[in-house]
């Protein structure tokens, strides 16, 4: 090769390194485009995120809370009535497959009912 033809291509590979040069420049500085929108401030840069979850799923938990009253003419016979009703309720609940260690008794009282035609 002669003298003219290495500079020739020194040259042409020199531009070319420029010209890659200048575009990876020219990439790299240029600023993204600003979101358009119809809404909002003029000039200043929104999102807007519009979405839609759902979720579904079976219950593992209830809590029921239910009650036995009994009035009778002694505590003794209140209390007997009581417990009888109470057994029924956790024999249904055992039927309806309620696990016994599910069940628990949160309050237990016995009062006297005074009124105009009742005495202590």
């Amino acid at each position: 090769m002669t003298q003219r033809s290495n500079t020739l291509v020194s040259v042409v590979a020199g531009l070319l390194v420029v010209a890659v040069l200048a575009g990876l420049g020219a990439l790299f500085y240029t600023r993204p485009v600003a979101a358009q929108t119809n809404t909002g401030v003029p000039g200043m840069r929104q999102v807007s995120v519009l979405g839609h979850g759902e979720v579904k799923a079976r219950p593992d938990t209830a809590t029921v809370q239910i009650g036995v009253d009994t009035e009778a003419a002694s505590a003794k016979e209140a209390l007997a009535q009581n417990s009888a009703q109470a057994q029924a309720l956790q024999a249904k609940l055992a039927e309806l497959k309620v696990d016994p260690k599910d069940i628990q008794t949160s309050n237990f009282s016995i009062s006297s009912v005074y009124g105009a035609d009742r005495r202590p």
